[in-house]
């Protein structure tokens, strides 16, 4: 009796991860969504195995013997103008398609086709810190990236410490209000410092 007790659990439990797979491997999961996002970004890992329970992200996940259908799909936060058409920036940072035309518009002085998660994660930094409206467009200087803002001054951003690099542009430009007009550029990549360049007439 014992015996047949522990069979028909061991068979329960393999019918069971048979249609509600718990451990899937790469290769078994198949992802629909509108931003190239791997299975690493959804599901948490396990060895060689990705876990069917306790995504990482809310997505649909429908689940077919010892495999895994996921469908995840980000809507836009805004739109982008770029030199070559407008796209839709979602959470994550990547460009889609299919903007919406009730999102407000940022410009890019730049295509498409350049766009970098760096450049990327200024703009993200500047829609959750509600800085958008400081920004005229944003700017690929080479190697380094930056904005033009609303008094038509290049902003120099450089890579990463966008908190401390906006403080230091805000108190630059309170300490020069009264020169802000003839500011061409404000350099915010040094260390503790902006240096400023001025306009000619300046």
């Amino acid at each position: 009796m014992k015996r047949l007790v522990i069979s028909i659990t061991v068979i329960g439990l393999i019918v069971f991860l048979f249609l509600y797979p718990i451990f899937v491997l790469s290769g078994n999961i198949n992802i629909s969504s509108n931003v190239p996002i791997k299975a690493y970004d959804l599901l948490r890992k396990v060895g060689p195995f990705y876990l069917g329970i306790l995504p990482l992200r809310e997505m649909q996940i429908t689940r077919k013997p010892f495999r895994l259908e996921i469908s995840y799909y980000e809507t836009p936060l805004l739109n982008i103008q770029f030199k070559d058409g407008i796209f839709g920036l979602t959470k994550s940072g990547f460009l889609i398609n299919n903007g919406s035309l009730s999102l407000p518009v940022v410009f890019a002085n730049f295509y498409s086709s350049s766009y970098n998660n760096v450049i990327g994660d200024l703009i993200l930094y500047c829609i959750n810190n509600n800085l958008l409206d400081l920004i005229k467009s944003f700017e690929l200087l080479d190697k380094d990236i930056g904005f033009v803002d609303k008094n038509g001054i290049l902003i120099i951003i450089g890579k990463g410490d966008y908190e401390f690099k906006m403080k230091e542009y805000l108190k630059t430009l309170e300490v020069l209000s009264k020169d802000v007009k003839n500011i061409k550029s404000i350099d915010l990549r040094f260390n503790m410092q902006a240096v400023i360049i001025w306009r000619e007439n300046g």
